[in-house]
């Protein structure tokens, strides 16, 4: 893959002023990436183009850009735009995201800059020295960093609110003012609004799945990556994964394959894949359990019309599932792991965390030593039992969340908050747990609740799912044509 290298002077301000928006929208959130590509390259329109209206859009004062931006690189953006522009950078197809409009949630270290996670506690932190590790690889692919997200405050929650820097609302039904999911809340509201065509996220426990679910986009956990993580503010040192939130899969892949360095242009490989003969199998139990009646309903008709396309769908049981709650209930992972993390912040300024996310850090310093290391060597255990079972399949489906998104006046009170967001991260988790790749696929019909379809792959076997996905994405939405 080869890489791109912006000039020295690009934080500088452009030194000249042209018109740049076209006669027609480009409208971000209805055009996929590869679509974006090919339109620089045929010269239907210009990076400028595409940046201004990311800008317009998030500078909107009718819509959620304040509170789905922490920090917008105004001139940054511009100035990069206009140097891709002049020197037609984007030519080269090998630049996977060249030109393009992309956020990054709150979590990334950006040389220069304060990584404050959501949280105030961190306004006095030393800037980052170097851009985290995806962070360059996007920018060594071209892309336009847009600006920073906003998140849940230290990545806690699948709710989504921060009361410190705002809560973007979900753009379906937006007077109701519904939750947008978390813990990457701006990142998913950033692109269902059109603000970015892409954003980079973090998924700890479905941090990406389910924004992208309840905001009716698509969303990528791959298989843990220790060198993804370097520069990334830490959740969870066992289980954070970074990977992309987008309008599809395959804006997905794209992103993926320029954070993983894949040299290999993922536009072209999916499309030799088709959805008949796929064995997929369908989890049976828990992940099934309340479901509320618009994601029953939405789940029904996906599985009935894959199934019309020749996709092979066997149920089967994972009592192992039942184990890893057990583990949960006894501590788990995560809990201890964020409260090492956060230890000295909670004994010396408590009163700069939420309330909400206090309790939780404090109950992670009740994990004895020999829970915590149980709990390790427990998932290891059964990570390799699920793998037995599951190797027949192509892939595993469920819903991503079991629920559309509520209101946020819902979700307010700390009991509230805290059974929400363990029952929109109750099926994510799991593929966490198993170290597998994930993605979420909207499934809902126009007009309704946004609805998220989970599939979830064999370890790094990331690629793989990756096709997968885009050949059940693109059969359903034929099946709605």
């Amino acid at each position: 893959m080869r890489h791109f290298s912006p000039p020295r002077n690009i934080h500088a301000r452009s030194c000249s002023f042209r018109k740049y928006y076209s006669e027609q929208p480009i409208v971000l959130h209805n055009k996929t990436i590869a679509e974006l590509s090919d339109n620089l390259r045929a010269g239907a329109v210009t990076a400028r183009q595409l940046v201004e209206e990311a800008l317009e859009r998030i500078d909107d004062p009718r819509g959620e850009g304040s509170r789905t931006f922490m920090t917008v690189w105004h001139d940054r953006a511009r100035d990069l735009a206009d140097h891709i522009d002049r020197h037609a950078v984007w030519r080269d197809e090998r630049l996977l995201l060249c030109g393009i409009p992309i956020s990054i949630k709150d979590a990334f270290d950006v040389a220069g800059e304060i990584t404050r996670a959501g949280s105030v506690a961190r306004h006095h932190e030393p800037t980052a020295k170097f851009d985290a590790e995806p962070v360059r690889r996007l920018r060594a692919a071209g892309a336009i960093l847009i600006g920073r997200t906003t998140m849940s405050e230290f990545a806690f929650s699948g709710i989504g609110l921060n009361r410190n820097y705002g809560t973007p609302s979900n753009p379906y039904d937006r007077h109701a003012g519904r939750i947008p999911g978390g813990s990457s809340s701006g990142s998913a509201v950033a692109v269902a609004d059109g603000m970015c065509a892409g954003s980079l996220a973090t998924d700890t426990g479905g941090s990406i799945r389910a924004p992208a679910a309840l905001c009716g986009i698509s969303g990528f956990k791959p298989t843990f990556s220790p060198a993804l993580l370097e520069g990334v503010f830490p959740r969870s040192y066992s289980l954070d994964t970074v990977g992309p939130i987008a309008k599809s899969v395959s804006c997905c892949a794209i992103l993926n394959a320029a954070m993983s360095g894949d040299d290999r242009i993922p536009i072209s490989y999916p499309r030799s894949k088709s959805v008949k003969g796929l064995h997929i199998g369908i989890v049976e139990g828990e992940p099934l359990e309340d479901l509320a009646l618009e994601v029953a309903r939405a789940y029904s008709v996906a599985l009935s019309q894959l199934s019309e396309q020749g996709v092979r769908l066997s149920h089967f049981s994972l009592p192992e599932i039942a184990e890893i709650r057990n583990i949960n209930a006894r501590g788990g992972i995560s809990p201890a792991e964020a409260f090492a993390i956060h230890r000295n912040l909670v004994a010396k300024s408590p009163e700069l965390i939420d309330p909400i996310f206090l309790a939780r850090l404090r109950k992670g310093a009740t994990v004895s030593a020999s829970d915590y290391v149980d709990a390790l060597r427990q998932r290891q255990t059964i990570t390799e039992v699920v793998c037995t079972k599951t190797h027949r399949f192509d892939a595993i489906i469920m819903p991503t969340c079991p629920v559309v998104a509520p209101p946020i006046a819902d979700v307010q009170t700390p009991e509230a908050f805290e059974a929400m967001s363990a029952l929109i991260l109750r099926n994510c988790n799991l593929a966490n747990f198993l170290d597998r790749p994930a993605l979420s696929i909207p499934i809902h019909l126009p007009g309704t609740a946004p609805v998220g379809l989970m599939l979830v792959g064999h370890n790094k076997c990331d690629r793989d799912l990756l096709s997968i996905g885009i050949a059940i994405q693109e059969a359903l939405i034929a099946a709605q044509l």
